[in-house]
């Protein structure tokens, strides 16, 4: 996974050849992403995962002595854009570098209107082992059950996380190319349109 996956709270979304798609979705704080192993969930041996974005998880700014930020029951909005597409999708999580578990009260998975909202019929809940939260060990991964989501290649998909409890300091990516959105306290996760107090690349 440190080889493969990505960033700022990761989220990732993967997808299979034909029908699946594997994103990675990038999301901010605790969390990263990687690939499932090969094969992972398939349903024939022609179909696989495979994955569509990813970015390397960090666990100290090499451009700042240290990586300060921290969430408290607030909701992070990242948008990732995808090379391949497909019709179903997983997200990873990980809390890589955490010193405590991470908890995920809720995350979603869309694909992006403008900015932060996201388009009318795409949002799609995650659920990991059939449950809409998940606390990750630290230095542990996270991946959420399929989804059924149409995402066409080279496509914005918008993955949304609410941490309702603090993070402390987070795994990241230091060179985010997107706004993240952060909100104020709440679960926007199904927002359609997100009420940003911040953004951050």
């Amino acid at each position: 996974m440190k080889k493969l996956l990505g960033a700022w709270l990761t989220a990732g979304a993967e997808l299979t050849r034909r029908r699946y798609l594997g994103a990675i979705a990038a999301a901010v704080l605790g969390a990263a992403l990687g690939l499932p192993p090969q094969h992972a969930h398939a349903r024939d041996n022609s179909d696989h995962w495979v994955g569509s974005w990813s970015a390397s998880p960090q666990s100290v700014d090499p451009f700042t002595p240290a990586n300060p930020t921290s969430f408290s029951g607030q909701t992070i909005r990242q948008i990732v854009h995808t090379s391949i597409g497909g019709q179903t999708l997983r997200v990873r999580l990980t809390n890589e570098f955490g010193t405590d578990a991470l908890t995920i009260g809720a995350a979603h998975v869309a694909l992006q209107s403008t900015a932060s909202s996201i388009a009318s019929g795409t949002d799609r809940t995650l659920t990991f082992a059939g449950q809409g939260s998940v606390s990750i060990p630290k230095g542990a991964p996270m991946l959420s059950d399929p989804v059924d989501l149409d995402i066409p290649p080279l496509s914005n998909v918008v993955v949304t996380i609410y941490l309702p409890q603090a993070t402390g300091n987070t795994t990241f990516h230091a060179l985010g190319r997107q706004d993240t959105y952060i909100s104020g306290p709440g679960d926007f996760t199904g927002a359609a349109v997100f009420p940003t107090v911040t953004t951050t690349q």
